[in-house]
C-alpha cells in the first residue's frame, strides 16, 4: 500500500530542495568566509524576525546583544543569491539594529559578531520566506531617490528611525510593463555620524526597497551614503 504521506514528502523534497534541504553555512559558507577561524556559538547574539513572512522581500528583522564588548554584526541570509548580506558596526553606539531585508527561500539568518579584541561569535535563527529578492518593486517616482526621513521614537529618546527612499533594485528584477530586466541600483554604503557616536552599514541586495535603520544614536549629525553605481550622497543636520 502506498504511503501518501511519504510520497508527499519525497515531492516536496525533489521540487524544492533548497527549501527544505540546504544549509549553505554549514556546507560551504562558512569555511569560505572564515576559513579556519575560531566563531564560537552564543545566545548572547539575539536575532528577532517572523518565523514565517509575510512578504519575502520586506522582512523586519531586530540584531542586538547581550553583550556591550561587541562592535559589529555580520548578517548572512544563507540560501540568497548574495548570502553576505551586510555589515554593521557600531562605534560608540549600542550594539542594536533594526533593518528590512530581502529573504529569497526558506534559510537560516547567520549573525557573525566581533568583539573590541577582535573575537568571532555567532548564532542563527531560521526563516521562512521566498521570493524576496526578485519581488516586484513598487516605487513611487513622486518622491525623490535621495529622500531620508529621520523619525523618533515616542518612547525612547535615543532611539531613531532612519528611513532611506530608495528602490534598491536587486538586478533579479522585471519591470511588469516591458518584462525587461530592471539593472541593479542600491545602496552598498552608510554611514552615520551622531552625538554618541558612528554607525557604519556595507551591503549588497538583500537589504530591502526603502529600507530603514533604527539605532539607539541620540541626535543625528550627518549621513553619507553611497550606491553600486558610484554615486554619493551627504546629508548634514543641525
Amino acid at each position: 500500500m502506498i504511503n501518501i504521506k511519504s510520497v508527499v514528502l519525497s515531492l516536496i523534497i525533489l521540487l524544492f530542495p533548497i527549501s527544505v534541504c540546504s544549509d549553505s553555512w554549514k556546507e560551504r559558507l562558512k569555511d569560505n568566509l572564515y576559513k579556519e577561524q575560531l566563531l564560537e556559538q552564543t545566545d548572547d547574539i539575539i536575532i528577532e524576525s517572523p518565523y514565517r513572512a509575510i512578504d519575502g522581500g520586506n522582512v523586519p528583522i531586530v540584531i542586538t546583544t547581550k553583550s556591550k564588548d561587541l562592535i559589529k554584526f555580520t548578517l548572512i541570509i544563507d540560501e540568497n543569491p548574495t548570502p553576505c548580506c551586510a555589515t554593521f558596526e557600531f562605534v560608540g553606539l549600542l550594539p542594536y539594529i533594526e533593518t528590512n531585508i530581502r529573504v529569497n527561500a526558506y534559510t537560516h539568518l547567520t549573525v557573525v559578531a566581533e568583539d573590541m579584541e577582535g573575537n568571532l561569535y555567532v548564532n542563527r535563527k531560521y526563516i521562512k520566506a521566498a521570493g524576496g529578492c526578485s519581488a516586484t518593486p513598487l516605487v513611487d517616482n513622486n518622491v525623490p531617490k535621495d529622500k531620508i526621513d529621520i523619525i523618533d521614537d515616542k518612547l525612547h529618546f535615543d532611539k531613531k528611525k532612519i528611513q532611506f527612499n530608495h528602490p534598491n533594485y536587486s538586478g533579479l528584477q522585471f519591470n511588469q510593463l516591458t518584462r525587461t530586466e530592471i539593472p541593479a541600483d542600491y545602496i552598498d554604503s552608510v554611514v552615520i555620524e551622531t552625538s554618541k557616536g558612528i554607525f557604519s552599514y556595507e551591503g549588497t541586495i538583500g537589504i530591502s526597497q526603502n529600507h530603514y535603520f533604527t539605532l539607539y544614536s541620540g541626535d543625528i549629525k550627518k549621513i553619507i551614503y553611497t550606491d553600486n553605481l558610484g554615486n554619493n550622497y551627504e546629508e548634514t543636520y543641525e
